[in-house]
């Protein structure tokens, strides 16, 4: 609630806030900056906008961009990119990022299917158990823009019978903790959420301060190959 974290600030209860899971340009945010109280926003803004407001991004364009790479590197030529059409810069910065490889790699990349599963994974089991059902040419590669979606993918891969990574290679994003134990282990991007937390703490200290603070941060995130990427078969091959 916007107006008892306004509350507490005003009444100097507290000093300064760290604010996540806003959507970016979210209006209450905005007027609450307005007031100079100082404010670290997480994953929310592209740049600070005010001297009393500084921003701690992690690098998802960039890494979103890595991950489809990682596909055209095993020669994954059909790619289907299960993303999320929130007004959430994560999942803004995700779309923007396999819409830029897209072009990037379009001479190695023969289709690139985007679907919307709300970073939700039972939305992900679903509409990839449709997309692989149906007759014809199939997606090799997977990226996910989260790991729960990735997962719903593998489960309803495993269900209509496909091996994971011997007939579809998936990529996750974020390297949630069940990652590593799933079966195969999941290949993903890791996002350092320690470190996140400690630019933002120091951050919001220099702004309280009345330090000069760096009042935008990109933290980069991690490529972590286990074991759901592999060469790309031809359709042909495929189950």
């Amino acid at each position: 609630e916007i107006r008892e974290i306004d509350h507490m600030l005003a009444s100097q209860m507290v000093s300064g806030a760290i604010l996540l899971g806003y959507d970016s340009g979210n209006k209450n945010i905005l007027a609450l900056a307005e007031k100079d109280y100082p404010l670290v926003l997480v994953n929310q803004e592209r740049d600070s906008f005010r001297q009393n407001v500084a921003v701690v991004n992690m690098d998802d364009q960039a890494s979103a961009i890595f991950a489809i790479a990682k596909l055209v590197q095993y020669g994954h030529r059909d790619i289907l990119y299960i993303g999320c059409g929130r007004h959430r810069l994560p999942a803004m910065h995700r779309n923007e990022g396999v819409a830029s490889a897209k072009v990037k790699f379009q001479e190695h990349i023969d289709s690139l299917v985007e679907i919307d599963c709300n970073f939700d994974e039972n939305t992900a089991y679903k509409k990839t158990k449709e997309i692989f059902s149906k007759e014809g040419k199939k997606p090799t590669g997977i990226f996910a823009a989260n790991d729960l979606m990735a997962i719903g993918a593998m489960n309803a891969l495993k269900d209509l019978g496909y091996r994971i990574p011997e007939d579809i290679s998936i990529i996750g994003f974020d390297d949630i903790s069940i990652s590593r134990y799933l079966t195969p282990k999941l290949t993903t991007m890791h996002c350092d959420f320690r470190k996140i937390a400690s630019e933002c703490v120091g951050s919001v200290i220099s702004l309280i301060d009345g330090e000069e603070a760096e009042r935008h941060k990109e933290i980069p995130v991690q490529f972590v190959e286990r074991e759901t990427l592999g060469y790309a078969k031809t359709n042909s091959d495929q189950h």
